[in-house]
């Protein structure tokens, strides 16, 4: 188990540290870089991580006679619960800003939209930068 939050901490720590530098270091990155990065770092960082710590340290003695009292379908419920959906978001900004990040490097044209002003989706559009490929 040790093993596996050693590797899981180090790999998360490197990504996150390319991460940033990528995005906040390079110069003409666009504000909807900048915001896609930073939704996924409070994502991973601030909810996730903070909610599976939370659940590891007090989930026999607070946290299940809690999530078992909860009404309907939120019995159960517990924080790594929330660290799942709190890290796939925030892995999910990860990669959809890595591709954000490749089309402003080669001047692509593309939009962004936000699916309930949170989940980024990126659209590529032809344009400066794109090729055609012929047979």
């Amino acid at each position: 188990y040790w093993v596996f939050l050693v590797t899981f901490s180090l790999g998360s720590a490197a990504v996150i540290l390319w991460s940033y530098q990528l995005t906040f270091r390079f110069p003409g990155r666009g504000d909807d870089s900048k915001r896609i990065a930073l939704t996924g770092l409070v994502s991973f960082l601030l909810l996730g991580f903070t909610s599976w710590v939370f659940d590891m340290l007090l989930c026999n003695e607070h946290v299940i006679p809690v999530a078992n009292s909860l009404p309907g379908p939120f019995r159960g419920m517990t924080p790594h619960v929330v660290w799942h959906i709190a890290a796939g978001l925030g892995g999910y900004c990860g990669a959809a800003n890595l591709c954000l990040c490749r089309m402003e490097a080669l001047g692509m044209d593309h939009s962004v939209s936000y699916l309930l002003g949170i989940v980024p989706v990126l659209k590529g559009t032809r344009g400066h930068g794109h090729t055609k490929k012929t047979s």
